[in-house]
Formats: C-alpha cells, structure tokens, sequence
C-alpha cells in the first residue's frame, strides 16, 4: 500500500477508535502531528519502514503473493488471474 495512502487512513483510523476503556480516542492531534509520531515510530505497531522490510522480507516465498491496490483498481480481472494462478 502506498505509505501516503496509509498514513491518512491510519490516522483517521486511530482518531476515530476509542480506547479499550472507552475513555478518548487512540489518538487525539492534528494530521501533522500524527504523522511526525508515525515517522518516529511512535505509533501504535511501530515504523511505517519497518512494516514495509517486515513483509518484504518474504518476497519470492512460494506462499507469498503481493497485490498492490493500485493493481487492483486498475486492472481487477488481470489481478483476480493472477491469483488464480498462484
């Protein structure tokens, strides 16, 4: 997923989410300051960077297909194909 994409809906996401107890939402800031905890790692599950080499590593495993939603929304039947194949 392209990390521009992910981080406004990461952070509508957890501005959004209350906390377990109810009490506020996860996160409470402006876009600007989101982003500069996210960058930062300081962010529930850690570094953008990090996610991305997390599962990049698995690249080329043969239970492992990637699909961009790039892919998808511009050519559904070729990526639908695609995992038919795999």
């Amino acid at each position: 997923r392209d990390g521009r994409d992910a981080a406004v809906s990461f952070y509508h996401h957890l501005s959004h989410q209350l906390r377990k107890d109810g009490s506020d939402v996860v996160f409470k800031g402006t876009y600007a300051q989101f982003h500069a905890l996210w960058v930062e790692g300081k962010i529930a599950y850690g570094r953008w960077v990090d996610h991305i080499r997390s599962y990049h590593a698995a690249r080329g495993h043969k239970f492992v297909v990637f699909v961009r939603y790039e892919d998808i929304k511009n050519n559904l039947s070729g990526t639908v194909h695609k995992l038919n194949a795999f």
